[in-house]
């Protein structure tokens, strides 16, 4: 079998010891963040141990996978819209952007999985988002959240689970691995987390 593997590692800087932490109860800072848009910490590099993932995929016929791929080109052409008769507009990209996508995705759902059994709860927020500071065509990572809801009574909503044990207890990264038919894909996805104000309305 024919097997190659891309390694595509998203080399996010990490911001170790940058710890956000909230302002007193009344003190300027306090005071100024409820009348300003919402912010947020600077994203840190979590510390935990590394996870890993991987799924193996099937060109199901036609597109009712959502999906084809043309191994004669290594192409993956992907249903965007469709109307009353089915698919009605494609986008085409390589395997191995396509299969990007698809290891950024897998690596999140691993992330969130481990992270919420290290931390014993899942309130905490999860996506895949850009990689701060680090400009390329392949830098999603995996970022992580706990918010701060600022009331209109002038009193928060703390989380219950604090920015330092997010950062000390979530994967740092995660090894995650696509395959389809005889290609496979692999990348690194390193994980951040940060801490959201965010001011009711």
């Amino acid at each position: 079998m024919n097997r190659r593997t891309f390694l595509a590692v998203a080399a996010g800087i990490g911001l170790s010891g940058c710890v956000a932490e909230s302002a007193p109860m009344g003190s300027p800072e306090t005071r100024a963040s409820r009348t300003d848009a919402p912010s947020r910490s600077k994203p840190v590099r979590c510390r935990g141990e590394p996870v890993a993932a991987e799924t193996s995929l099937t060109d199901a016929s036609g597109y009712d996978d959502g999906f084809r791929y043309f191994p004669a080109n290594d192409t993956v052409r992907v249903v965007t819209a469709e109307d009353s008769d089915g698919p009605a507009l494609f986008e085409t990209s390589s395997f191995e952007e396509w299969a990007s996508i698809q290891c950024a995705q897998v690596g999140l759902r691993r992330v969130r999985e481990a992270t919420v059994t290290r931390l014993g709860t899942g309130e905490f927020n999860s996506a895949i988002g850009d990689s701060p500071g680090f400009f390329s065509s392949d830098s999603s990572v995996v970022r992580l959240d706990v918010a701060t809801y600022l009331q209109a009574n002038g009193t928060d909503t703390t989380p219950t689970t604090s920015l330092s044990r997010l950062i000390r207890d979530a994967p740092r990264s995660v090894d995650a691995a696509v395959s389809l038919e005889d290609e496979t894909f692999s990348r690194t996805i390193p994980v951040f987390a940060e801490h959201l104000r965010i001011e009711a309305r």
